[in-house]
This record gives C-alpha cells, sequence and structure tokens, in this order.
C-alpha cells in the first residue's frame, strides 16, 4: 500500500493543472500518516525531545476542525506490548513491525521518491501524531485548512524532512519561505496555495498553507481543538489504553458539504436538520490492540428517549437460535420503523408526505395495507444465518410480535400480496410450531422461503428448517459458545447485537474461492475468532464497542 500512495504522489507532482497541488498535498497526507501509523511500536529513538513528552497535537488543531484523527506511533510500556502481540498473532511473524520497517524502506528505495523510514523519519519522529480538516464558510474545498502535526524529538531534523517533503511536491523542486505571526514556514515552489512545513511549538507540521496557519494561529493563543467541550465530550480525548482516535463534528462537516458546490451540496440542509433531530452533534472513536483481541469504541449522544434500544437490541440477538453463526439484533423496529417514515414525511410536506409513501407502496401489494397490517405489531427483531456448507445454509428474520393476533392475521394477506406477482408461487406450508404459514418460491430459483407466524414470533425464512427455528429455537444464542465468546471479548458488561463467527464463516466460504487463494487467505483467518457489536448507555453517553477475537 505504502509502494502505491507514493507512486500516486509522484505521479501527482507532474500535473499542471489547478487541481495537481491539492491532489498532491492529499496524496503525500496519506503516505506520509501511512508511514507512520505502519510502524506504530517500533520503538523509541532515545532522542530528546524538543515538545513536551506525550504532547497532544490537539492541542494545536483549531477548536473548529470538522474531523481530527490521532495516533501513538510510538508506543510504550502496555500500549506497545498489545501491539506487538496482535500483530505477531495476525501476521504470524516474530518481528512483524521490524519487518514492516524494512519493507517500507525498501518500497519507498524502489519507487525513486527517495523517502526512507529509518533514515528520514526515525531519528525525529515523537510519540504521538495528529491530523485535521478544518472547513472555512465561504472557502471552496482546494483551500480547506488541512494538517499533519507530528509529535518531534529533534526540530532540526524534523524541517530537514519536511523540506525533502515539500521539494518532492515542488514542480520546480524548490522550497520557499514566508513568515506569519511570526512563525516561518516554507512552502512547495513559489506558490502560495500549495503544500507547507513548519516547526510550531517543537511539533512537526505538514500541510496546506490554510492548515499550517491555523496551527500557528492557535500556538499563538486561539482556541484548541484539546480544549473544545464537544471534543472533550466525544470521549476520544479522555479514553486510556488506545492506540489510535479520533472525533468528527458533524455540524463542521455539514458546512463543509455545504461549501463543497458537488451533488451532495444540496442535500447538506436535510443531512443537519436530520443529525440534529436525532439529538447527534459529534461522535469520538478510540482503537486498541492486545494480543487477545483489536476493538474500537465509538462514543456519541443520544435523546435518553432512544435508550431502550441499546438494551432491546441485544436481547434479541440473545433470543435467536443456538446453532448461528451470524446474528443481528434490532430494538424495537416498528417504533423505529415509525419514527423514520414519520420525520421522512415531516421533510416532505409532513403527514401527507407520510401518508403518500404508503399509498405509494400499498399501490402495488394488491390489498395489503403496510401502516394497517404490519406496522403496529412490530416489536424487537433478529437475523441469523446458520449451516456449515451451501447445502445447509439457511436463515431468517425473526420479528417479536407485539400482537400475536394481528401478526397472524397480516400471513394471509402477505400470501395475497405475493400471489399477484407474475411466475411467483405461493402455497399454505405445514411448520412445526407456526399457527399460520406459507411457502414462496420461483421457477429458476433453488430455494423456497417460507413466511410464518407462531409463539409470539413472525419470521421470514430461508427453508423450512431454519422457520422453525425462527419460531421454536431448541437452544439460545445465549447459551451457545460463540455468544459467551462475543460477551467475554466485548468486556465491560457489553452485551453483543452483533456477532460473527469468523471460522464458521470461513469454512463455507473458502471452499468455493479456489485452492492457492484459500491458502493464502486461511493462514490470516485462522487468527481470528468471533467479530462481535455492543453498546452500553450512561444517561444520554452511548459507547458502542467493536471487537475481533484473536487466537
Amino acid at each position: 500500500m505504502l509502494r502505491d500512495l507514493v507512486t500516486a504522489a509522484r505521479g501527482s507532482s507532474r500535473r499542471r493543472d489547478g487541481t495537481g497541488s491539492r491532489f498532491h498535498g492529499i496524496a503525500l497526507i496519506a503516505t506520509l500518516v501511512a508511514m507512520l501509523v505502519a510502524v506504530a511500536g517500533c520503538g523509541s529513538t532515545g532522542a530528546t525531545s524538543t515538545s513536551s513528552p506525550g504532547a497532544d497535537p490537539a492541542s494545536l488543531a483549531p477548536a473548529g476542525s470538522a474531523g481530527y484523527f490521532s495516533a501513538v506511533v510510538r508506543p510504550s510500556g502496555s500500549l506497545a506490548s498489545g501491539a506487538l502481540d496482535a500483530a505477531r498473532e495476525i501476521s504470524r511473524l516474530s518481528d512483524p513491525f521490524g519487518d514492516l520497517v524494512q519493507a517500507a524502506d525498501r518500497s519507498a528505495s524502489g519507487s525513486g521518491s527517495g523517502f526512507n523510514y529509518t533514515r528520514d523519519i526515525a531519528p525525529w519522529l515523537g510519540p504521538r501524531v495528529g491530523v485535521f480538516v478544518d472547513p472555512t464558510p465561504g472557502i471552496p474545498l482546494s483551500h480547506t485548512a488541512y494538517a499533519v502535526i507530528a509529535d518531534s524529538t529533534n526540530s532540526s531534523k524534523a524541517m530537514t524532512f519536511l523540506d525533502k517533503l515539500l521539494r518532492h511536491g515542488s514542480d520546480s523542486g524548490s522550497v520557499v519561505s514566508h513568515s506569519y505571526r511570526g512563525t516561518s514556514y516554507d512552502t512547495s515552489g513559489q506558490s502560495i496555495g500549495g503544500q507547507a512545513g513548519a516547526i510550531v511549538k517543537g511539533f512537526a507540521v505538514y500541510g496546506s498553507v490554510p492548515g499550517v496557519e491555523k496551527v500557528i494561529d492557535t500556538a499563538s493563543g486561539g482556541s484548541s481543538l484539546a480544549g473544545a467541550s464537544a471534543y472533550q465530550s466525544s470521549g476520544a480525548a479522555t479514553a486510556s489504553g488506545a492506540l489510535a482516535g479520533g472525533y468528527l463534528n458533524y455540524e463542521s462537516l455539514v458546512s463543509l458539504i455545504s461549501e463543497s458546490g458537488g451533488p451532495a451540496a444540496a442535500e447538506a440542509p436535510l443531512l443537519g436538520l436530520t443529525l440534529a433531530k436525532a439529538g447527534v452533534h459529534s461522535v469520538g472513536f478510540t482503537l486498541s490492540a492486545t494480543g487477545s483481541a483489536l476493538a474500537m469504541n465509538v462514543f456519541t449522544s443520544l435523546p435518553v428517549s432512544n435508550g431502550a434500544k441499546t438494551r432491546t437490541a441485544s436481547s434479541a440477538l440473545a433470543t435467536l437460535p443456538g446453532d448461528a453463526w451470524f446474528g443481528f439484533g434490532l430494538g424495537n423496529l416498528g417504533a423505529g420503523v415509525s419514527r423514520g417514515l414519520a420525520e421522512l414525511g415531516g421533510t416532505s410536506g409532513g403527514s401527507a408526505g407520510a401518508s403518500g409513501i404508503f399509498s405509494l407502496l400499498d399501490s402495488h401489494l394488491h390489498g395489503l395495507r403496510i401502516e394497517r397490517d404490519i406496522l403496529p405489531w412490530l416489536g424487537d427483531a433478529g437475523l441469523f444465518v446458520t449451516g456449515d456448507n451451501l447445502q445447509t445454509l439457511g436463515g431468517a428474520l425473526v420479528i417479536h410480535s407485539t400482537r400475536p393476533a394481528a401478526s397472524k392475521a397480516a400471513v394471509p394477506r402477505i400470501r395475497a400480496a405475493l400471489a399477484g406477482i407474475r411466475g411467483v408461487v405461493v402455497r399454505t406450508a405445514s411448520i412445526r410450531g407456526a399457527d399460520a404459514a406459507i411457502s414462496v418460491s420461483k421457477a429458476g430459483l433453488p430455494f423456497v422461503v417460507y413466511i410464518v407466524d407462531g409463539n409470539g414470533r413472525f419470521a421470514i425464512a430461508l427453508g423450512a428448517q431454519a422457520a422453525e427455528q425462527a419460531l421454536r429455537p431448541s437452544s439460545t444464542l445465549a447459551s451457545s459458545a460463540v455468544y459467551h465468546s462475543a460477551s467475554d471479548e466485548l468486556g465491560q458488561g457489553i452485551q453483543p447485537s452483533f456477532l460473527l463467527s469468523i471460522p464458521s464463516l470461513a469454512a463455507l466460504v473458502l471452499p468455493h474461492i479456489g485452492a492457492a487463494t484459500a491458502a493464502k487467505v486461511s493462514s490470516y483467518v485462522q487468527a481470528f475468532t468471533v467479530l462481535a457489536i455492543g453498546a452500553q448507555r450512561s444517561g444520554s453517553k452511548v459507547t458502542s464497542r467493536l471487537v475481533v477475537g484473536l487466537r
């Protein structure tokens, strides 16, 4: 990947049109970040730091940043050992980071770029690196402020690298010096609209000219992201034990989209309104690694009225069949669908808008009415998949019925609606545990779909066995080994609302992708156990956690 990024950067430097410098800058930013993050865990150079030990790059990012990402690229202690253990488990190499550094240096050398991590970056790179994007209203995207802010242990060597980077991106191979608020910075070539590099309070800064100048503004007393209440409350700033983290300010992102002038700009006001109604203003996330799992935490705030969803989604998953290797729970499905349609109707003409949506749907359903026949009984829902080969593959969408009589009555109405579709064959079916059941088939398709209701559940299932398990499972996921593994990896008292057994998926897929490819993929897949997602709520704060278990 590094070689591709460097090659892209070299190619973009030859462009002479107005967009060349912008794409060149983005390519070089990507190259720099990839080089820094790829070698996380490689250890310390032992040089004397010119910025504060463990200094936070967010202290120089502007407070209004729409997006911010940071990484501990020179970890120590448990962070370093956790990253090393995880990398060894996945790569099956004894020194994965050392091998990666060598590969990166060979790739850069082979590309002819002249960059070398060991020679150009390691001698000055400090513990942490951050990247921000900060849109300014009225300023086109091509002049958006963005920059990489890297903690530096040696300002002189860091500036030497920045100048080399700028010369590489300059059409003329020259660097021009400027001064802003008493701080010197260099740009690639004569154009002030190109890329810039500077040392600001011991940090190496590289990005667009507006981005570097905003860093200087912040260093000169401007409000920083580190002190912004939205960033502090996002959770990304205060999480411990993380190798990397980030922050998105939706209000600033909407502003950025609005100023883009592209097709999405017209939809920005609707996006802003939707987010405001949902009570979402910002989101933070962190990434961590240990010898047993890779984990991502996402922090956001939601109105307290939405709190039950995180609990009922995990409950819906727990009641799915115990032999499922994939499961996904949804809380309060009916309320969510109704609220979504009401909000959609409100943005397109109030209740008349929602009624119009129902009328359009109902006109194609031969007497079935969604608002009357379906929505009133929709409760929690879950989706599951079972089977270890294509012949035994099955699964179902299971919906807990809040009105069993109404969900049972819906089955014959659904039959009438489907019978009106050309080529579809609908029959009454006999499924153990079902109070009402139909089968749906179509010529040319190798499977039969069953729509069944019974035991307070409504299901749309692939195969008769899955239909029976959906209504009356012989065991539940809550008692299965894969569920307990998912719960253990999530930790913190979080129960899964999504789980996937990676070995089970591999056993299903690998036999069908070719022996050579399967052998390559298998060596990596064997490192993983389960992928799980769950959420926990405290007041309006919601922490969503994704983990991938390692053997």
